[in-house]
């Protein structure tokens, strides 16, 4: 019973460390997600205020 304890223990400690591992990308892309869409907005705002054929 103990040796199985032992190996849930460190599976559980294996899996926080790649959680960890794996954590600082997605909260990496969300902080860039905003950024991504202001700036998609702005170019399409800039492409169709160039380009009144496209809207016509």
């Amino acid at each position: 019973a103990k040796k199985v304890a032992i190996s849930v223990e460190a599976e559980a400690k294996n899996f926080n460390a790649r959680a960890l591992m794996r954590k600082p990308k997605i909260s990496f892309s969300m902080r860039l997600l905003p950024l991504w869409t202001q700036i998609v907005s702005e170019w399409f705002k800039h492409l169709l205020r160039n380009s009144p054929s496209i809207i016509g």
